[in-house]
């Protein structure tokens, strides 16, 4: 095997990976050496392998390694060693964490004191190091003369006295100083007896290495033979091309004119090579210095469609850009450039989809595994690719996918509960905290719990009054009262008694403690496991509120993993992924020899870090499209390559240097430059698609259509297509063809009206379309035709269904006959004490403390109880609220009492055949002189259609003769009903709407049909007035818009899409309250 440098150039992917397969074709000297190809990228590597099979029949004993770990590898087999990882990035961080302190007051180190400050801040000072310690890596490659001179003894700013502190106890043991041992050893080929260099070592597809890769590998060459396989855009001399950015910019600094360019040979050659190809043209120019031999195979295409002429320019070097009849002709029919402008990321992938769809019915031969799809930022657009591609309409639809290289960040199911454990020991311990901790499936399997048990759990939580705290103390250490109401431990305690004190101990305190009472005996072992996860949490999160040394924090967060994490199959990679990492940073400790303590915060910051290098390398070439980040694939030839997210902010992306960056301050041609890198990248993509390239970006806000440019990289395609395409008809323009402005919404009538342009494979979106093009003549309820009559089960029922029909028609029959619920319990937790009482909770308190006054208790008692429970504010202020609500209450109940002082209450047992309906139940309250009900609150229609209802039931009894009067008392008035004549008519005819309600919407809303029969019956008011005075109740007035009876879910949904306040309304309004108003009078 012939040592040497070798270079392989072509502007096709796929020659070079038949160079290559030539070139493994010579097989090594031992069958058992290992064939060594450096790539780029996982997906690279994925490619490269599939085509050495295709050749070989097989791809085996096949190494990929990356440019550094390759580096590495080569010292070590050279030197008998490699870079020692004290300098590595992650433990070089800790060592500079540990000097920092020291180093700050040092001559030089003024900025440094200056950004930390006067106070220690810890997490700052480790963000800083992490900075500098990425930045001295970045040191040690692009500039490592610049590293040699520090050690020397040049320079004394406070980067180079910080890193000669550095280097001073562990020696130059660092890669730049490795690596020109390294090139010197095999420059003079003295090579020790136990070296074993590989036989052989390819280079394949990568876009470009820093200069001391470069001769690393022509070092090496002097001793094996190495390959490079490069993609080169072009086959003509391309170095000294400049962009239009460029040339301007050279004429303005030589004092030239615009028309000047060729009197000093500025050449532009190809604008989008000029403009886009600036990483390629220093790398190419770095090659061209090496010794090698050369072998091109550059290939034109048929330059039929728009896409393979732009790649033949490029390859060529030229363009059409003189005049208007030199420009290439562009047919109709070619679609090779596509680039659409839409509203939002969905938007982006339902285009992109049909699109898809489209092509692949336009070419036979297309698979899914012939598409790559990147984005800038693949997590953005992660979840709308799995909304499109994951459920479509229909079978025949589905295109097969797979999204890749995803970080462990967003794909790690466990990392954000277990950071948000680790975040506990600062927090102020919510209720919501911790229970959004047991929806992590792998934690509730842990600990035995099923998604039922949450539910309940939430109630307890909820009900025992736990907000927040640990406890007293907890509360008293963040500068607050050390009261324990509504601290976990509060809770805690409450629902403890509540297991195992009996039932029977109805409001009963033990040591003060009020016994949670609603813990059934089955719940027994939910209640154990759930006390003993909180328990545990709570101890853990104590103990990580001070400073430890790494290996503490290593060894106490692997055991809170193992603790509160399930190692079960589904989540054991997750685990052991975060395991790896705390794993890691013990080793980390102990190589930069850091003993010092750190908080919690400095260590999660330290793991968010490091987790976010790792990848799960999958999701390459699966058989389905392919979507990824713009990196991975890049180079990689696909017959249809789309980009998404072409956005004007995302790319090319932008890096924000660092103040005191000395490579920034003083760049050369190889250094990394993100926005070069990403302006390449794009060209590569250009080249790199054989059949379709297509592009998408926000381009229309979502809120008021305004339009948004996109990339500059994509402004500048569209200016390169205009300038250098045209039509035969000259009032189409090239940028019309390839550009399509999408709407806001997929269901859009332009998608199905034949448009070449814009078009739909969605049915469902035809539907909604028609109906957008197509609107009904008039709007239909959501109950158009009676539904069936109901059945026995609603010929016989309860005193309360019927009362709660009245109070609420739609309600009921939404609810209790078609099954349908609106209204949800809102089960979100509080995590705040109350601080006041008003709305709800003073209505519920109000309530609860009249139905203890009304049964007897003490005052202080009930002032315990209702502390126990949680129900007051804390303190001083709880008992002042108790004391205002006491008193409101005792006045209403001695308002009360005035009409139930005439001896004890009794209750009576109904059963009322109405009409072929058969109402039955019983009616309490009952005194000598008539029926009384009471409401703490301000009586509303609904308490008196309640009234009135069991006043005419009253008045059907016996007990009725004595007295058939019933009194409502209310806060806001006391009110008589006098008997009446013929109660059971009035029934019938009630009975008789019952049983329609049942079957359609009734129109009788308590409220609303109240205002209407007052107008009418008591003032006389106009039918017209009336209505319009009845509307503002149903709708709200100008004041209080949304505020209507009509709002309510129910209502809005029977009568939403119509007018109720109908000659239907009017009639029942009159009909049921006349007898009402005619028998009602305010004595109070």
């Amino acid at each position: 095997m012939e040592k040497g440098l070798r270079l392989y150039t072509s502007n096709r992917m796929e020659i070079l990976a038949d160079f290559l397969s030539q070139v493994l074709r010579e097989p090594l000297p031992s069958p058992l050496e290992q064939e060594i190809i450096m790539v780029q990228s996982t997906g690279m590597e994925r490619w490269l392998r599939m085509q050495i099979a295709v050749h070989h029949g097989v791809c085996a004993n096949v190494r990929f390694p990356f440019p550094n770990a390759f580096i590495r590898d080569i010292s070590r087999r050279v030197l008998g060693s490699h870079p020692e990882k004290f300098f590595e990035p992650a433990i070089l961080t800790w060592r500079i964490f540990d000097l920092l302190p020291a180093s700050r007051n040092l001559p030089g180190f003024e900025p440094v004191s200056a950004y930390l400050g006067s106070e220690r801040r810890e997490l700052k000072q480790y963000q800083l190091s992490a900075a500098i310690a990425d930045l001295f890596d970045q040191y040690l490659i692009f500039r490592p003369e610049m590293i040699q001179s520090w050690e020397n003894g040049k320079e004394n700013h406070w980067q180079a006295t910080l890193w000669r502190r550095l280097v001073e106890k562990r020696g130059a043991g660092h890669r730049a100083a490795l690596h020109r041992q390294l090139i010197e050893t095999l420059d003079r080929g003295e090579l020790s007896a136990s070296a074993i260099l590989p036989s052989r070592v390819s280079v394949f597809g990568i876009s470009t290495l820093p200069p001391f890769h470069l001769k690393v590998l022509t070092a090496l060459s002097r001793n094996i033979e190495v390959n490079l396989f490069l993609m080169n855009p072009c086959r003509e001399y391309w170095g000294e091309i400049l962009s239009e950015r460029q040339r301007q910019a050279f004429l303005k600094k030589s004092g030239r004119s615009h028309g000047e360019e060729e009197i000093l040979h500025l050449e532009e050659g190809n604008s989008l090579l000029a403009s886009m190809g600036m990483l390629g043209r220093d790398f190419f120019s770095m090659v061209a210095e090496l010794e090698c031999q050369e072998k091109q195979a550059f290939e034109d295409n048929q330059r039929t469609t728009m896409l393979q002429v732009i790649q033949s320019n490029i390859l060529n070097l030229r363009q059409h850009r003189a005049g208007g009849q030199q420009k290439a002709l562009v047919f109709p029919h070619d679609h090779s450039i596509q680039i659409h402008s839409c509203h939002s990321p969905m938007r982006e992938l339902e285009v992109l989809h049909d699109r898809l769809l489209s092509l692949f019915e336009q070419h036979p031969d297309l698979e899914p595994r012939h598409i790559l799809v990147m984005a800038p930022d693949i997590e953005q657009y992660a979840p709308f690719i799995e909304a499109v591609f994951t459920v479509p309409e229909k079978e025949q639809m589905r295109i097969p996918f797979s999204v890749a290289d995803r970080s462990p960040n967003s794909r790690n199911r466990l990392l954000e509960p277990y950071l948000s454990l680790l975040g506990l020991s600062k927090s102020r311990l919510t209720a919501g905290e911790v229970m959004r901790l047991l929806e992590c499936s792998a934690i509730r399997t842990r600990l035995g719990l099923s998604e039922e048990d949450l539910f309940m759990i939430q109630l307890w939580v909820q009900e025992s009054g736990i907000r927040w705290g640990r406890d007293a103390a907890h509360r008293q250490g963040l500068g607050l009262p050390p009261f324990s109401e509504h601290t976990w431990r509060f809770g805690l305690d409450r629902l403890l008694l509540g297991y195992a004190l009996p039932g029977s101990r109805k409001d009963r305190m033990f040591k003060n403690i009020l016994p949670y009472d609603r813990i059934e005996g089955g719940d027994t072992l939910v209640l154990g496991r759930f006390v003993a996860f909180v328990d545990a949490l709570l101890s853990r999160t104590a103990s990580f509120q001070g400073t430890h040394t790494l290996p503490w924090w290593s060894r106490a967060l692997i055991d809170l993993l193992d603790s509160f994490f399930s190692q079960e199959t589904p989540w054991e990679r997750e685990t052991q992924m975060i395991r790896d990492s705390l794993i890691e940073l013990k080793e980390e400790a102990m190589a930069s020899e850091f003993s010092g303590a750190v908080t919690i915060d400095t260590v999660k910051a330290h793991l968010v870090k490091e987790l976010e290098k790792k990848t799960y390398g999958s999701g390459f070439m699966t058989g389905g499209v392919t979507f990824c980040s713009m990196l991975p694939m890049r180079s990689i030839p696909f017959k249809v390559i789309c980009l998404l997210g072409m956005n004007n902010d995302a790319y090319p992306r932008q890096t924000r240097k660092l103040g005191f960056d000395l490579i920034a301050k003083n760049p050369r041609h190889g250094d990394r430059s993100r926005r070069n890198d990403d302006r390449y990248l794009f060209l590569e993509t250009i080249l790199s698609a054989r059949g379709t390239l297509y592009i998408s970006y926000v381009g229309q806000s979502s809120q008021d259509n305004s339009v948004m440019p996109p990339s500059v990289l994509v402004s500048e395609l569209i200016d390169h297509l205009d300038q250098n395409f045209r039509f035969e008809d000259a009032s189409t323009s090239i940028s019309d063809h390839v550009f399509s402005r999408h709407r806001l919404q997929a269901f859009s009538p332009v998608y199905f009206t034949g448009d070449k342009k814009y078009f739909s494979y969605s049915r469902e979106n035809l539907e909604a379309a028609k109906q957008k093009i197509q609107p009904s003549e008039h709007t239909r309820p959501f109950i158009a035709t009676k539904l069936s009559p109901p059945g026995d089960q609603w010929k016989s029922i309860d005193l309360s269904q019927f009362l709660n029909f009245f109070a609420y028609p739609a309600k009921v029959l939404l609810k209790e006959r078609l099954g349908i619920l609106l209204s949800r319990k809102d089960t979100r937790i509080d995590e705040s004490e109350p601080f006041t009482i008003d709305g709800l909770e003073q209505y519920q308190l109000d309530q609860r403390i009249l139905s203890r006054k009304m049964g007897g208790e003490e005052s202080g008692h009930v002032l315990s109880v209702l502390r126990a429970k949680g129900y007051l504010p804390h303190g001083t202020p709880g008992e002042c609220a108790y004391e205002r609500l006491r008193e409101r209450a005792e006045t209403f109940a001695q308002k009360v009492a005035e009409q139930t002082k005439q001896g004890e209450p009794e209750s009576i047992e109904i059963t009322a055949p109405l009409n072929g309906l058969t109402v039955r139940g019983r009616i309490d309250g009952i005194y000598s002189h008539g029926l009384v009900q009471y409401r703490y609150a301000k009586a509303k229609a609904k308490d008196h259609v309640r009234l009135w209802i069991k006043h005419l039931f009253f008045n059907l009894t016996e007990k009725s003769q004595e007295n058939g009067v019933s009194i409502l008392v209310a806060s806001n008035g006391t009110w008589r009903y006098f008997p009446v004549a013929s109660p059971a008519e009035i029934l019938e005819r009630m009975a008789t709407l019952f049983l329609k309600g049942l079957e359609k919407p009734l129109p009788f809303f308590p409220e609303t049909s109240l205002a209407y029969a007052r107008l009418i019956i008591e003032k006389k008011t106009q039918k017209k007035d009336a209505l319009e005075k009845a509307r503002e109740r149903w709708l709200g007035n100008e004041f209080r818009p949304g505020t209507g009876e009509g709002n309510d879910d129910y209502y809005a949904l029977c009568f939403g899409n119509t007018d109720p306040l109908d000659e239907t309304f009017r009639r029942l309004a009159l009909d049921f309250y006349t007898p009402l108003l005619s028998a009602m009078e305010k004595i109070g």
